[in-house]
């Protein structure tokens, strides 16, 4: 009886723990080094801070780096492009549909991503914590962007 109490008490103890750890990672702020390690790891070739026509990185408020991904997957290109900034707030910015830079940065992605992601992909661009994301959604988990 008390040791059915003790364990039920750990199990608790554990599941609220797990949703802590839950929660707070989808509070965290993405990194470049990580997201780079996993689309490595997935057999993707990695630029870092790439050339980007027609998207003015340099007008965007906190952006600090780009990543984009790429490889051949049945004779088609499934790729990434990531775009870093320092806070959630600022990728919000660059990522919303108001106001005519963001507007005219999110066309860019969803053709982007609609040019890099498999017909079959639902969402090819969105923005996440501090990220800014377009392409396929195989890359996307690849990088760990939830």
């Amino acid at each position: 009886m008390f040791m059915k109490k003790v364990l039920k008490g750990f199990l608790g103890i554990f599941a609220v723990f797990a949703l802590f750890l839950t929660l707070a990672s989808c509070f965290a702020s993405y990194s470049s080094s990580s997201m780079k390690s996993g689309l490595e790891k997935a057999g993707y070739t990695v630029q870092e801070n790439p050339v980007i026509v027609n998207l003015d990185t340099k007008s965007m408020t906190g952006f600090q780096s780009a990543l984009y991904g790429y490889k051949t997957v049945n004779g088609e290109e499934d790729g990434i492009l990531i775009l870093i900034f320092d806070s959630t707030a600022n990728a919000d910015k660059a990522g919303s549909t108001e106001g005519s830079v963001a507007t005219e940065t999110m066309t860019i992605m969803h053709r982007w991503g609609k040019a890099h992601a498999p017909e079959t992909d639902t969402s090819v661009y969105g923005v996440a914590n501090n990220i800014v994301w377009a392409g396929s959604s195989a890359a996307k988990k690849a990088a760990g962007i939830f």
